[in-house]
């Protein structure tokens, strides 16, 4: 049975395309509804050409809500996306979008054209791995804030401290850099760790060593030959004013000066004494200067003959008729 309603009644009515009007304040009851509004539903609602199947209301098409929209249903009132879904913010404003709670800003998406951003007006507390695909940035020129990164080991940490400019390593916490990738100010550290380690312990050194330091013209090669040199070696200038080391001569060598540089040779004949076939060692042949070999002596002990040692540069006896004695 179809039943038409020509009059409004308490405010119901249809109009004259059968459709179902409400008179201004009217109120609604469907089902077994009792509290106050316009339209209450006490069973499931469906809006558009859509069935509520298993939820309260369903909405086929866009739905505008002007006041607040309140979640509470379910145990924690969570807004769901059964499908892959957005949500659009409203473009070229500073406050596009707030999450708040009792008007304390927590999050706020601003879509204001050239200054596009999300600020987190509270901490933000991650605890997952974070991706950056941007540079970061952290405070603003003049205006810093400290950035600490702890280590594994208790008070290990690396300290950005915006009021001191310094990044300062706290307790257990180094600084490794590979060899060669050191650079002071402009100039790249070209010394290898160990050759730092040198300076270790070392005391007594002043800003006024380190400048005759700086005076030294020697090159390395020529400082080098020191920590070579070897027993008997002569560091002297070669062809190139430059220090060179010459070795220590074979044994029975002299050191000559040639026309340019100094060599060990062979000692040559004639020079100091030489113990030959064609020397007279002393005090083996008698000469007219004495007797140097007989040993007689009369008995008062004085000897028979003179004796005299003389020899010429090559060992030879000196022949000098200088006349008896």
């Amino acid at each position: 049975m179809t039943t038409k309603v020509h009059s409004y009644l308490g405010g119901l009515g249809i109009d004259a395309t059968n459709k179902l009007t409400l008179a201004a304040n009217a109120t609604v009851t469907v089902g077994n509804g009792t509290a106050t509004g316009n339209v209450h539903v006490g069973g499931n609602m469906s809006i558009g050409n859509i069935s509520p199947a298993a939820h309260d209301l369903a909405i086929a098409g866009s739905a505008l809500i002007a006041g607040d929209l309140t979640l509470s249903a379910g145990g924690d009132g969570a807004l769901q996306f059964p499908v892959a879904s957005s949500i659009k913010v409203l473009d070229n404003s500073a406050t596009s979008l707030v999450i708040e709670e009792a008007d304390t800003a927590y999050m706020t998406i601003v879509t204001t054209d050239g200054s596009e951003a999300v600020k987190f007006d509270k901490a933000l507390d991650i605890n997952a791995a974070v991706q950056l695909d941007a540079t970061l940035t952290i405070g603003a020129d003049d205006q810093g804030y400290d950035v600490i990164l702890y280590g594994d080991t208790a008070s290990a940490n690396m300290t950005w401290d915006t009021s001191a400019d310094d990044l300062i390593f706290n307790g257990a916490a180094g600084l490794v850099v590979p060899e060669g990738q050191f650079t002071l100010g402009a100039t790249a550290v070209t010394s290898t760790a160990a050759e730092l380690n040198l300076l270790d312990n070392v005391s007594g050194l002043v800003q006024a060593d380190f400048t005759k330091l700086a005076a030294i013209d020697s090159s390395a090669t020529e400082i080098n030959l020191l920590d070579a040199i070897t027993r008997g070696s002569i560091i002297y200038g070669n062809a190139s004013a430059a220090s060179a080391r010459l070795a220590k001569g074979a044994e029975g060598t002299v050191l000559t000066a040639g026309a340019n540089d100094i060599s060990w040779e062979a000692l040559e004949a004639g020079v100091g004494y030489q113990n030959s076939s064609t020397s007279t060692v002393p005090g083996t042949t008698n000469t007219d200067l004495g007797n140097l070999t007989d040993n007689a002596t009369d008995a008062f002990g004085i000897a028979l003959q003179t004796k005299y040692d003389l020899m010429d540069p090559i060992g030879s006896l000196v022949s000098l008729d200088l006349g008896a004695l």
